[in-house]
């Protein structure tokens, strides 16, 4: 959230505030809403070897050649 806090903090006269104060009430109620603290968010890394692009063998087997 700081690079948003910093880019996008000007307030909005049709929206009545900054596009980073609702991101960072959005993030707040969801944060909440699931029960995980700002520490556990900035401890968090996903997974080794569960990102990336997956396909049916048969995907695969055509991507082969």
């Amino acid at each position: 959230m700081p690079w948003v806090l910093q880019w996008h903090d000007t307030k909005d006269d049709s929206w009545g505030t900054s596009p980073a104060e609702d991101f960072q009430g959005f993030l707040d109620d969801h944060r909440q809403r699931h029960g995980v603290t700002v520490e556990e968010l900035r401890r968090w890394r996903p997974v080794a070897g569960e990102s990336g692009r997956r396909g049916t063998e048969e995907a695969r087997s055509m991507e082969a050649g």
